[in-house]
């Protein structure tokens, strides 16, 4: 349960916020799931903006990727070598640019890598060089992923209160709104106070149901479930999946659906309504299996939480098999996350009386515990109350 759970905190934050980029490769050839809508060629700008981590989805990210001509310019190559993954090639590049352009894509090809801390260091770096640069939730996006939350509100806050003085009721306040929201812990009142006030500016400015309003209210029940309000959770996801069901095909994102529809499975467990529970989970793994590649992390957590919810155990076990072959594909086998997809096995193992499995898999937990971080709570636990015992 408990790697079930993190999917579901992580989740209520990558909505509308931070994605690893590399599957869109997978992405931009290829038959759609959705209709084909007529759009116009993806511009230079619209590039640019896919070096700007929390603004788009895989999904929409790949929608700008098919729009996109062969680039001339250097740095319209290098974003391009970004967005599909390239990222050993997009550094490369990045040294032919300027400093403050090359540093933001040696940035971004960080960030993509999963390399937050230097990631952050070189957008430092562009901001020094040139502190007039616009987008400084970007760098507040980067500061959140290396763990230093406070930092990020020292930049937000301020853009909250220049946004809201010019401009109260615009899509740039809801925005701010959100971002401000995302920086801060789930577990205050004053969160939940600015994701509200997000989603009443969105509502207001732009009228019409919008994915800005489904993403807000898939926040607004993340916080709802942390805080254990599971009947207004089910409600906020429920209002979120409906919305989007009424939306241009153009204008939806099958990633986001998925997680509202994977969350909205957590919350009917704590309703103790397991069939349904089943129903939503499997057409969000469904949904991410059609959208995101096969090494993708969102299908090995949808495909942990179908083993949480699996009938028998040993439909549980191939599960949790099937997520441990995700994970070791974009972790390897030192992550934190395999190590617990390797234990979500073990304990169901044990309880389906399958011994000698359990101990197999018991012993590659050891041997893994050894290569994580000592000092990780997680793993002092781990070691309080298995190893021990053992």
């Amino acid at each position: 349960m408990f790697a079930a759970f993190l999917a579901l905190l992580v989740g209520a934050y990558i909505v509308g916020c931070i994605y690893p980029l590399g599957w869109i490769r997978e992405q931009i050839v290829g038959k759609s799931p959705t209709a084909n809508v007529a759009v116009a060629p993806a511009t230079s700008k619209d590039l640019a903006e896919l070096l700007r981590p929390g603004r788009s989805t895989p999904y929409r990210i790949a929608q700008t990727l098919k729009r996109t001509a062969t680039p001339s310019s250097a740095f319209d190559k290098a974003v391009l070598a970004v967005a599909q993954g390239r990222t050993e090639e997009a550094k490369v590049l990045a040294e032919g640019l300027g400093k403050v352009q090359g540093g933001w894509i040696l940035a971004m090809a960080h960030f993509e890598a999963g390399e937050y801390r230097d990631a952050r260091d070189q957008m430092e770096k562009c901001f020094l060089i040139d502190p007039t640069i616009e987008n400084k939730e970007d760098l507040a996006m980067l500061r959140i992923y290396d763990g230093d939350a406070e930092g990020a509100k020292a930049l937000l806050q301020p853009i909250l209160t220049d946004r809201v003085s010019q401009a109260p009721f615009s899509e740039k306040a809801a925005e701010a709104y959100g971002n401000l929201a995302t920086a801060m812990s789930p577990m205050t009142k004053e969160t939940e106070v600015n994701h509200w006030r997000a989603l009443s500016t969105y509502c207001l400015v732009q009228g019409n149901k919008t994915m800005d309003q489904v993403g807000v209210l898939i926040n607004l029940g993340s916080l709802a479930f942390l805080n254990q309000r599971y009947s207004d959770a089910h409600d906020l996801y429920v209002e979120a999946i409906s919305i989007y069901e009424v939306l241009p095909s153009d204008k939806k994102d099958p990633v986001t659906l998925a997680f509202a529809k994977s969350n909205l499975g957590y919350c009917l467990v704590e309703l103790n309504k397991m069939p349904a529970a089943r129903i939503v989970a499997e057409e969000a793994l469904k949904l991410r299996e059609d959208w995101l590649p096969k090494g993708h992390p969102d299908i090995a957590a949808s495909l942990t939480q179908m083993a949480n919810l699996a009938i028998d155990n040993k439909q549980s076990i191939r599960m949790h098999k099937r997520a441990i072959e995700v994970l070791e594909q974009k972790y390897g086998v030192r992550d934190m996350q395999t190590f617990f997809g390797y234990l979500n096995l073990a304990l169901t193992q044990l309880a389906d009386k399958q011994d000698a499995e359990a101990n197999q898999t018991i012993k590659v937990v050891q041997e893994m515990v050894k290569r994580l971080p000592a000092d990780d709570h997680r793993v002092k636990e781990y070691r309080r109350s298995w190893v021990e015992r053992k």
